[in-house]
């Protein structure tokens, strides 16, 4: 299964890794955390290449906020593969951008995508900024989205049945911009999955509308509802304050059999 991209070359961003011991689980699989990282490296990559790195953008108080995302895995890499994360840039309007990404291992096989909804921000105002023209130039944009509906979706009704589990904010789990990682979501979400689930299965889909943001120091109470058949939905609270911060819903499914061989054990050794 493989599939072109049609647009402009500048406006992808291409990006090859080995998956390392320190990203695997114990079964010898990339985690879905882990995953995501590397994908959000990717993207500020592609920031950095047209000269609007991360930190170029916070000495001017400005910054990239996700807003949404959904993705959608066939299968995880494991220990050893190399994996190549096709990133790029489906729109562009004032204020907003949609990022997709496309993973393929070595035989150009897709391994998963997702779609993203990123804001600008001018984080000492805290309100929408336009998106700066370089940006515009550098990248251009890409005709092509992935799970366009999906960010459309803003309608939200309560859990009926869920159990609660919280999670204090630590430092480490602030980013660049001094709130909550959109990654530690995916991590808490994960530990309040029921431990079977958790070890027998793993994550299909994912999908995430981020509504506010959470800083330092208070505690984030995460309510889990089983709508069954490996679905669960989540909702993401400051405790201290009774507002929700995230929504997300997760398709778990039976872990494949990992082609793991001695031939990629000798392409790492």
């Amino acid at each position: 299964m493989t599939q072109q991209l049609s647009c402009r070359e500048q406006s992808i961003f291409r990006r090859t890794i080995l998956i390392g011991y320190k990203s695997v689980f114990q079964d010898g699989r990339i985690s879905p955390a882990l995953l995501w990282e590397e994908l959000e490296e990717s993207a500020e990559q592609h920031c950095r290449l047209i000269g609007m790195d991360v930190f170029t953008l916070l000495s001017r108080q400005e910054a990239w906020v996700l807003k949404s995302g959904a993705s959608r895995m066939h299968r995880y890499p494991g220990y050893g593969e190399k994996i190549e994360i096709i990133s790029w840039i489906s729109s562009l309007d004032r204020y907003r951008g949609y990022r997709e990404f496309r993973i393929k291992d070595e035989e150009g096989q897709i391994l998963g995508e997702m779609s993203t909804l990123w804001v600008y921000m001018d984080l000492k105002e805290r309100h929408l900024k336009a998106i700066p023209e370089e940006f515009h130039i550098g990248w251009g944009s890409c005709g092509e989205a992935l799970h366009s509906d999906f960010h459309k979706k803003n309608s939200y009704s309560s859990l009926c049945e869920f159990k609660s589990d919280l999670f204090s904010v630590r430092r480490r789990d602030l980013d660049s911009s001094a709130h909550v990682h959109n990654i530690r979501y995916l991590e808490w979400l994960s530990e309040s999955i029921p431990e079977e689930i958790y070890r027998d299965c793993q994550i299909a889909d994912f999908s995430a509308l981020y509504r506010r943001e959470m800083r330092s120091g208070g505690t984030v109470d995460i309510r889990t509802e089983d709508l069954g058949d490996g679905c669960f939905r989540h909702d993401f609270y400051n405790k201290d304050e009774s507002l929700l911060l995230c929504s997300a819903q997760s398709r778990w499914v039976k872990k494949e059999s990992l082609p793991f061989s001695a031939g990629i054990l000798q392409k790492v050794l």
